[in-house]
């Protein structure tokens, strides 16, 4: 996983899975 804040968003677009994975990086 990208280390980077805005990485890891865009890559939780491109995977689709935004809302699912940022609960999991904001906890």
């Amino acid at each position: 996983l990208p280390e980077n804040a805005e990485d890891y968003m865009e890559y939780l677009k491109e995977t689709d899975r935004l809302d699912e994975c940022a609960q999991l990086y904001t906890e």
